[in-house]
C-alpha cells in the first residue's frame, strides 16, 4: 500500500481499485459508499468524489481539472461504473 491516509497507509485510489477488482460493475452510489467504509473518515466526502470524477476516463471536464495521474474508471450510460477498459471502451482524450 501507499503513504494514503487511510487504514493502514491506503490511499483513496488504491481503495477504488480494490472495490473495483472485487466488483467489476457497481452503481456510483455504492462505489462511494464502499471506498468511504474502507476509508473509515480518513477522506472527507467531497474528497472521494473528487477522486471519483477525477479517476473517471469518460469524464471530459475532468481530464481538464485534474491533468495527471491514473484514469481508470469508466461511467456507464445509467450511471454505474465498471474498470476501463480501451479496447472495450475506447480511447478518450486527456
Amino acid at each position: 500500500m501507499g503513504r494514503g491516509k487511510g487504514p493502514g497507509g491506503i490511499s483513496a485510489r488504491e481503495a477504488f481499485i480494490e472495490v473495483m477488482q472485487n466488483k467489476p460493475h457497481i452503481t456510483a452510489s455504492d462505489l462511494f459508499k464502499e471506498v468511504k467504509q474502507i476509508g473509515q473518515g480518513a477522506w472527507t466526502d467531497d474528497h472521494i468524489a473528487q477522486e471519483m470524477m477525477w479517476r473517471t476516463v469518460n469524464l471530459w471536464p475532468g481530464s481538464i481539472h485534474w491533468t495527471s495521474g491514473e484514469r481508470f474508471l469508466f461511467q456507464k450510460e445509467d450511471g454505474s461504473y465498471e474498470l476501463y477498459e480501451p479496447s472495450r471502451h475506447g480511447i478518450f482524450p486527456r
